[in-house]
């Protein structure tokens, strides 16, 4: 063992050896730890081939970006390899950005182990004679030692220095003063179980120097302002992005597109928020990212205000003010969830609490292949450039056996996740823009798309009128172009009106097209409100295919199965309420929202189907009674008149804080408390309920969204109207619960049949 002596404090001061650019991330080695054998890939983003901690792989493309390292030839890193006091000397030069000054220092000598001829004499020379900082000094002997490994205690000395500490501040027991001080500022955590005289490893070296630029200095301002301009609290929206005067490899971030100076910048840090560092001109020469918190990959299935659910069913509860980056844009998620289409892989940053904290949903894709053979990920392994990764397709983790030739990948190398989408619309070409030859956006059924390369390749053999298959992204851009017939269009959307030589659908990826479906007038007002496959082969023309209205077996709720079926993870499930010659519009449901147990056939109006049978969306006959309007009900009798004797419809009139009118052949009872449902076109009545009484409720009997009477645990509707007696007005559950402890409560059925307490009243 080395015996501990303060002349070693001389020694210490010290060599720094200079960081080779690193290619692999391996954990720091720790005295005593046992090291478990390696991952079977490399961390993928890195610029280094055998670098398989994450940790590790980011703090070495942290310095990558500083210039302090460029690895040890061939994309390695090595870090598991030690580093000489010549080579950290090379590296803390590199980090203060005056390798510049090195070569005039170069050439003669000043340690007799360092000769003029030595690699590195240039650096330990000026060092020693020319530097800023002070920082290394020879061994007594008068020897520099550049090709001895160094130690722990070298480099704490070394950079303790750079941070302003003199041996007088820190005492004059060697290593162990500079070690303390360095343990008590933060320099050396996660290094704890190294002895000062021990050699540290690259990967370690690299620890060191990263946490060094988030140490403060002795006068409190962390190191890295103290070289380079910081900007805080900025997110990375893009690593390979164009510069503003066309540089490919910028850097996009919420503070603005920049060049980089030692770039490119790894994917590793996409979606991340940290602190970016900028040079005296501006360009990109660090980032630090964040550390705390956590993160949570996800494909979307739904997304809906307050919450995420993915292809597992599992909701992620995002508030509305939570920051979404989403293409490279910044919103809020209640401004932007919308966007979030089943298949969209999201990433959920969360706060040390456990909230999330922001949403990242990636740059615009501007790399797309198509599979070429079912069952084939050749097209993803090119991509992926041999790392792993996992494969979703339309917001399901899937294997290589369930792609489809012609289905469109695109990959996420942060992330390591292959978007796979199968979404294909057909329609008749109507403009290219700028120009047929070097197309950036083709129009089809009234909607400009934006083309990848190889759609615009393929652009090239089709004119106006010609009739085409687009293939597109997850994000709605067309990665190929196919002439109709030879794949088939599989986009469905909502008709939201329609008549023999109009309709308008609004699609389920957020376009809306228009045309003239060429329907009777019976077929025209039948498709009216309902989900629809979309094709058209002709300029102006819709062809509108309706759902099949024939399905077998029952829903299971609860094992998420139709006719024992799994259901398709981007299941849509809506209801609607159907009346005599008219129907309700529909309401979207989530599958939890439906009553546990199974729903018979006998209600389920329509079913669409995916590429293995799975069914993408439902149309329910009324299952939870949530499109209903609810409140105090009056009804106002028809009357006959004119010569002819013409009749004149009734009226309903639902009040429930606001007014709710429409006509109604029936008679219906006035003064009650009931509910009543208008059709897609407004104005008539498709059906009404009267609601059921529970009276003489307590507060007590309330727990959470729920309340129990007599043994029976109903649910509380969340658009519960409140009827005050005492005040005759309309007002909030929290004001109402307020006012009394007890309350007269109104239902519509029972809770197994999707039933809910509708109607409060406070006497």
């Amino acid at each position: 063992m080395k015996t501990k002596a303060s002349v070693a404090l001389l020694l210490a001061a010290l060599i720094l050896g200079s960081l080779m650019p690193v290619s692999a991330v391996v954990a720091p080695t720790r005295p005593g730890i046992l090291i478990s054998p390696r991952p079977a890939a490399a961390v993928s983003g890195s610029s280094f081939t055998d670098i398989y901690d994450r940790d590790t792989a980011e703090q070495a493309e942290i310095l990558r970006l500083l210039g302090v390292v460029e690895g040890t030839g061939g994309s390695r890193f090595e870090p598991e390899g030690t580093l000489t006091r010549a080579q950290f000397t090379k590296m803390v030069i590199a980090l203060l950005g005056e390798s510049n000054e090195v070569q005039r220092f170069a050439g003669y000598t000043i340690f007799p182990d360092v000769r003029g001829s030595y690699w590195a004499a240039g650096y330990v020379n000026y060092a020693l004679r020319g530097c800023s900082v002070k920082f290394i000094s020879g061994y007594p002997d008068g020897r520099f030692g550049p090709e001895d490994p160094i130690t722990l205690g070298q480099a704490v000395t070394i950079l303790m220095r750079l941070l302003g500490y003199t041996d007088a501040e820190v005492g004059l027991t060697w290593p162990d003063g500079y070690l303390a001080t360095a343990a008590s500022i933060g320099l050396t955590e996660g290094l704890e179980g190294l002895d000062g005289f021990d050699a540290i490893t690259r990967a370690q070296a690299a620890q060191l120097f990263t946490t060094l630029l988030t140490t403060p200095n002795k006068a409190g301002t962390p190191y890295a302002a103290t070289l380079l301009t910081c900007k805080e609290d900025v997110v990375v929206l893009d690593t390979a992005a164009q510069a503003g005067d066309g540089t490919p490899g910028a850097l996009a971030t919420t503070e603005g597109t920049r060049k980089v100076l030692h770039g490119p910048v790894s994917t590793l840090f996409t979606g991340r928020r940290g602190d970016l560092l900028l040079d005296k001109n501006g360009l990109v020469c660090g980032f630090l990212p964040e550390t705390g918190g956590t993160a949570r990959t996800l494909s979307v299935a739904s997304a809906r205000s307050g919450y995420l659910t993915d292809g597992d069913g599992t909701r992620y509860p995002v508030p509305a003010d939570t920051a979404l980056y989403l293409r490279g844009e910044a919103t809020s998620y209640g401004a932007g969830y919308g966007d979030l289409t089943p298949g969209t892989v999201v990433t959920v940053y969360y706060n040390a609490a456990g909230q999330a904290d922001y949403l990242f949903a990636g740059a615009a894709a501007r790399t797309a292949a198509l599979v070429q053979a079912d069952g084939s990920a050749r097209e993803i392994d090119a991509l992926a450039d041999g790392a792993s990764y996992t494969i979703y397709k339309n917001g399901a983790v899937v294997t290589a056996a369930q792609l489809r030739q012609y289905d469109v990948v695109t990959y996420d190398a942060a992330s390591r996740t292959a978007t796979v989408c199968d979404t294909r619309i057909s329609g008749a070409i109507q403009t290219a823009a700028p120009d047929y030859d070097n197309p950036a956006t083709v129009t089809v059924l009234g909607n400009s798309f934006d083309l990848l390369p190889a759609a615009a390749a393929d652009l090239s053999g089709f004119r106006q009128g010609d009739a085409v298959v687009l293939l597109l992204t997850a994000e709605g851009r067309v990665a190929g172009i196919r002439a109709a017939g030879t794949v088939k269009s599989n986009i469905w959307g909502i008709v939201r009106a329609c008549s023999p030589d109009s309709a308008t659908v609004e699609l389920m990826n957020g376009m809306t097209v228009s045309g003239d479906p060429d329907l009777s007038g019976t077929a025209a007002a039948g498709l009216a409100g309902l989900p629809v496959y979309v094709s058209s082969e002709k300029l102006g023309k819709l062809t509108l295919t309706e759902l099949s209205s024939r399905v077998r077996g029952s829903l299971d709720v609860d094992a998420g199965t139709l006719n024992g079926v799994a259901l398709a993870p981007q299941v849509r499930i809506y209801q609607r309420v159907t009346g005599i010659g008219t129907a309700s519009a529909l309401g979207q449901l989530t599958l939890d929202q439906l009553p546990a147990g199974t729903i018979d056939n006998s209600r389920i109006l329509y079913a669409g189907y995916d590429y293995l049978g799975r069914a993408e969306v439902l149309v329910l006959e009324d299952i939870t009674g949530d499109l209903y309007e609810y409140g105090k009900m009056t009804y106002t009798a028809g009357s006959l008149s004119g010569p002819m004797g013409s009749f004149t419809s009734g009226t309903i009139t639902i009040e429930n804080g606001s007014s709710h009118t429409g006509s109604y052949n029936l008679h219906t009872q006035s003064g009650v408390y009931g509910g009543m449902v208008l059709s897609a076109q407004g104005g008539t009545v498709v059906d009404v309920v009267y609601l059921k009484q529970l009276t003489g409720v307590s507060r007590a009997a309330f727990a959470g969204d729920t309340v129990t009477v007599g043994g029976t645990v109903y649910p509380v509707s969340d658009r519960i109207k409140c009827w005050n007696e005492t005040l005759k007005a309309w007002v909030s559950l929290t004001d109402a619960m307020a006012y009394s402890d007890k309350y007269d409560l109104w239902y519509d059925r029972a809770p197994a049949q999707g039933g809910a307490i509708r109607v409060l009243v406070v006497k």
